[in-house]
Order: structure tokens, then sequence, then C-alpha cells
């Protein structure tokens, strides 16, 4: 009597329900991957949105008002709406910048928190915002010092190495 080959209805059975096992979780998995980037992306994007709310009014020259601001920002093909504190510090001549970035107006909670310092503009202290460089020394020429402009060799005395 010859013996069949190949697999019995139960060993199939039991090999089916391994994969669908193995399956389910790595598509468990996928789904948490997916998620998990998409929440990178938009927090990334939103402490994109909040570091140019806070270098655009660096960039101002300014100084800043205590208080609170909002507004709408379009970034990566989105609406972020942000709102910005500025708060005084114990060193009168900086202030505290804090930006927080949703993606919904009425949204509680924010998609990314960023806090800065901004120092008041020098010209208000009496210092001028651009100081002058120093005019070149008109007896200089290059061809003349060290033969050609080259620099003037190391000092002579002291220690050596």
């Amino acid at each position: 009597m010859r013996t069949a080959r190949g697999f019995t209805l139960l060993e199939v059975l039991v090999a089916l329900a391994v994969v669908a096992i193995a399956l389910t979780a790595v598509l468990a998995n996928s789904g948490t991957t997916v998620s998990q980037a998409a929440q990178l992306r938009d927090t990334s994007i939103a402490q994109w949105v909040a570091e140019n709310r806070i270098a655009e009014l660096r960039l101002e020259g300014a100084w800043p008002s205590t208080g609170r601001t909002e507004g709408n920002e379009d970034m990566a093909g989105r609406e972020w709406h942000w709102t910005m504190e500025v708060e005084n510090t114990q060193d009168d001549d900086l202030r505290r910048i804090q930006v927080r970035v949703r993606t919904d107006r009425d949204a509680e909670g924010s998609v990314a928190t960023v806090l800065g310092f901004i120092g008041r503009p020098q010209e208000i202290q009496g210092i001028p915002r651009f100081i002058p460089s120093v005019p070149p020394d008109p007896d200089y020429d290059p061809d003349e010092d060290n033969g050609g402009g080259t620099p003037p060799p190391p000092p002579t005395g002291g220690r050596s190495r």
C-alpha cells in the first residue's frame, strides 16, 4: 500500500493560522510607524513655524512689547495657527518669547512649543548698532612689509615649545 504524500488538512490550517497571526502583527506595527511618521512631520513643521516667528521678530530690530499675539502661517501646504507670548525677564535688557503652534485655532494642545529670548536693540542702550571699522593705515604697503604681504615671522625670545 502506498502512503499519500502531502499535507493533511490539519497541517494546512495550523500553517495558515501562524501566517495570519504574523501578518496581523506586521500590519499593526506598520500602522503605528505611519502614524508616528505623520506626527514627526507635523512636529517638525510646527517647530519651523515657531522658529520662523522668533527669527522674524529678531530681524525686525525693534524691542517687542510684552503681551500675547496670534496669527496664521502657511507652511508645507497647511495652515498653522501660532500664539506668541512676550514676557519680561529679570534682566531689563532681555525678553522671553514663547511660541506655541497648533493645526487648529480652537485646539487646546499645541503641536510644538519653542522658547527664545531677544535682547534690547543696542541703539536703545546708547551703543551704536554698527560699530565702524578702524580705517586702514595709510602708510601700510604689503609689498614692503615682509616681502609681498607674507605674515611676519614669529616673535623671538620667551619660551619655545
